[in-house]
């Protein structure tokens, strides 16, 4: 069947470490001696089983301990499930487990959220202090040379996804800093970090889901528009009543600081109101966050606890 469709000869041969010996032997020796060739199979990629924690046996259908997709589905998404197995060195085992399956949907939340932030930051809609351009793009050059280093070794995507994890980490320490309306911006910086991310992610097989990846249809852009005027409406809802000084731009004169407490407090109604809102759409995959003055808005997966 492989000879009719790749010719008599095979670049990337995968299967279970259990088929070695003698199975993959035996096809090495069938299809050299069919072929006429010394090398039928370049690379043979075989992975490790994946079981249930306690339980040293490969999950198998015939034992009866597995997981099925439409249970799994029930809990966790598909790209959950991806960076599960990518955190992971194909060739070893891999223990099926809670724990486990938190840290990836961790890891896969810390990627989406930085990619939102960083589609906010290039729009003018997150604030922080100057970026340090020379560190970041320092940061990036050295993410890449080990991403491409971790992959041309036996495929390690652990560590590649770890090289990726830094340079998010590296990005959300300087995107977080206190606001600083005076800052000189660099969008053209995180624009790249972010498209690279992008880039390494769909290579890899998992769609990171972004407000700028949501405009693939229409009814996505419809929700994506709605959400903005949510998010500005709500954004200024709060701003009016977090009163934030005695002399607050949306008040018509000067306070005293009885005055600003009075205020405070006849308005702590209206910041019950936005966390009740931040809440339920939060329930639905939306995440908004509070960022100074303004609030962005982002797609999550659900992180199951």
């Amino acid at each position: 069947m492989s000879s009719a469709i790749f010719g008599p000869s095979l670049d990337i041969h995968t299967g279970g470490i259990d088929l070695v010996f003698p199975h993959h032997d035996n096809e090495i020796a069938q299809c050299e001696a069919c072929h006429q060739t010394d090398q039928w199979t370049n690379y043979f990629l075989h992975a490790g089983f994946l079981h249930l924690k306690d339980d040293e046996e490969k999950m198998s259908k015939s034992i009866g301990n597995v997981v099925s997709v439409q249970e799994f589905l029930k809990q966790y998404s598909a790209n959950q499930f991806r960076m599960f197995c990518l955190l992971h060195k194909y060739r070893h085992n891999i223990e099926y487990s809670h724990d486990n399956l938190q840290q990836a949907s961790h890891a896969l939340h810390t990627l989406t959220s930085f990619l939102n932030n960083a589609d906010n930051y290039v729009k003018g809609q997150l604030s922080c202090q100057s970026l340090e351009d020379s560190k970041l793009l320092e940061k990036l050059g050295e993410t890449r040379k080990s991403v491409y280093d971790s992959l041309a070794d036996d495929f390690d995507t652990k560590k590649a996804l770890n090289s990726i994890l830094g340079l998010v980490h590296e990005c959300n320490i300087q995107l977080n800093t206190k606001p600083q309306e005076s800052a000189a911006r660099s969008p053209d910086v995180i624009a790249a970090i972010a498209t690279y991310i992008k880039s390494v992610m769909t290579s890899l097989g998992v769609e990171v889901i972004s407000k700028q990846g949501s405009l693939a249809n229409d009814t996505s852009y419809t929700l994506t528009q709605v959400m903005d005027s949510v998010t500005d409406f709500r954004s200024k809802v709060r701003n009016f009543a977090l009163v934030r000084s005695t002399n607050d731009a949306n008040e018509p004169k000067p306070l005293d600081k009885a005055a600003l407490k009075e205020k405070r407090k006849e308005r702590e109604i209206l910041l019950t109101e936005c966390d009740e809102l931040r809440d339920k759409l939060s329930t639905v995959g939306i995440q908004i966050k509070d960022r100074g003055k303004k609030c962005t808005w982002e797609y999550s997966d659900r992180i199951p606890t």
